[in-house]
């Protein structure tokens, strides 16, 4: 996870000169490497925790359920 975040940022850095698209690059002032710490940093933690909630909710549904005693069915009425 920490590889896929850290390659997210990696591309969004090295994208940068070529952005934005488009003919709003026609009015970019300065265009090179422009990074904006603060966006990236954000982004960065946004999708950690995206990811990490997916992970989370894809688990619990996947996992095992315990019945309770009450609604589980006996061990006379299973030998039947």
């Amino acid at each position: 996870m920490v590889a896929g975040v850290a390659l997210a940022v990696g591309l969004a850095i090295l994208a940068s000169p070529i952005m934005p698209i488009g003919k709003v690059r026609a009015v970019e002032v300065a265009r090179g490497f422009d990074v904006d710490w603060t966006v990236l940093g954000l982004g960065a933690l946004v999708l950690a925790l995206v990811l990490v909630a997916v992970v989370w909710a894809t688990a619990w549904r996947a996992a095992p359920r315990r019945q309770s005693e009450e609604s589980a069915p006996s061990a006379r009425s299973r030998r039947s």
